[in-house]
């Protein structure tokens, strides 16, 4: 017989556990007339190590709230609190190849507690989820020279290297003209910390400085000056501080990014998916205390490959 989610979720409900805890004491048939035994195999242990737990499953998930007694279905959304510059119009279910990394990605302190969802057994094609590994996209994510895309990342370095069909939307939307493209793509350059480390800056300083110093484009300049500072303030806090707020040119190319996803090894589920609740982890700790559900599951799983 066939142990999967749907199965557990079976089990459980034909109350195999009678209200003072012991089994039931007979044999019953459910629904389809299946006969089930008055006791199933539980697995032997209370807790189960994080690292044989990813021997079993080939995805997890944490949660700080419980969120199913057996399984949950977990849809795609957008996270509450993303990362700067992290996609936050992608809608997906972010899971990690092992409970250490989902941890890790969550930046948790030593002792938080989490309920711990885990999916995809091991070497069965049945419960297979599908997803997208967000490192292996980490490479098509934006950057500039000397401008990596991490935590440090800065936008306006790297939106002064896009074509001005693309960057137009933005700068429109600031209020700069057409003409004043290159000498607004100069100034966000020319303000970047990492301006003296990039090709041209003597040149480049040399162009603004004549700039400031010419009557015919001094006004320009002191203008610019203004919608320069607006834009530094929207990146930062205001109406352009993510990408879903940028136009969709520029907006999708941050598809699929997340700034650590080298770090921890991050996938997606686009799709809706169900998953195990395994039991409670405490942040450093190396084990899972499992569930009565997750004992049964297990149990089970266990006696199908011996």
């Amino acid at each position: 017989m066939k142990i999967t989610k749907s199965r557990l979720q079976q089990i459980i409900k034909e109350e195999l556990f009678s209200e003072a805890g012991s089994w039931k004491s007979s044999w019953r048939d459910n629904k389809k007339g299946v006969r089930l035994p008055k006791k199933p195999d539980l697995y032997p242990e209370n807790e189960l190590n994080i690292k044989t737990a990813q021997t079993i499953f080939k995805y997890f998930h944490l949660s700080s709230k419980k969120l199913g007694k057996e399984t949950f279905v977990f849809n795609p959304r957008i996270p509450r609190g993303p990362m700067d510059w992290e996609d936050d119009f992608t809608k997906r279910v972010s899971l990690a190849p092992t409970i250490k990394k989902a941890v890790e990605a969550l930046y948790s302190e030593t002792g938080e507690d989490f309920y711990v969802y885990a999916g995809d057994v091991e070497n069965d094609a049945t419960d297979d989820i599908e997803t997208i590994s967000v490192k292996a996209h980490y490479s098509k994510c934006p950057k500039s020279k000397k401008n990596p895309y991490n935590d440090d990342f800065s936008v306006a370095d790297w939106l002064v290297t896009l074509p001005d069909d693309e960057l137009s939307p933005l700068f429109r939307k600031i209020g700069i003209k057409k003409q004043h493209y290159p000498m607004f793509k100069l100034m966000i350059k020319q303000n970047s910390p990492m301006s003296a480390h990039l090709p041209g800056y003597k040149e480049d300083k040399k162009t603004m400085a004549s700039w400031r110093r010419d009557r015919r484009t001094a006004q320009d300049y002191n203008n610019l000056s203004m919608l320069y500072k607006r834009l530094k303030a929207g990146l930062q806090w205001g109406d352009f501080s993510s990408p879903k707020q940028l136009p969709k040119k520029i907006r999708d190319k941050f598809q699929m990014c997340v700034p650590d996803a080298r770090k921890t090894n991050e996938f997606w589920a686009i799709k809706t998916v169900e998953l195990i609740y395994l039991g409670q982890h405490k942040a450093g700790d190396t084990f899972v205390e499992l569930s009565d559900s997750a004992k049964i599951y297990l149990g089970a799983l266990f006696n199908k490959k011996k």
